[in-house]
């Protein structure tokens, strides 16, 4: 693995704890907090397509919005 791999991962750990702490699980909300972490716009976005993807976010139709589905 290289070093800005390694670097990207720590970046979008660190990414996932901001927008946990916010609550707010929206894409709007990755791409504003990855901004402020110096993350690409596009790896924001790919992010949180897999994270839905991989179903550890999903739609509420209550809230009309995406709720975390964390197994912790």
């Amino acid at each position: 693995m290289k070093q800005s791999e390694r670097k990207l991962q720590l970046a979008l750990g660190k990414l996932l704890t901001s927008v946990y702490n916010t609550k707010v699980w929206s894409e709007q909300q990755f791409i504003d907090l990855a901004k402020k972490q110096n993350i690409v716009k596009a790896e924001a976005v790919r992010f949180y397509h897999a994270l839905i993807e991989m179903d550890l976010l999903r739609f509420d139709k209550l809230r009309n919005s995406y709720v975390a589905n964390f197994n912790v």
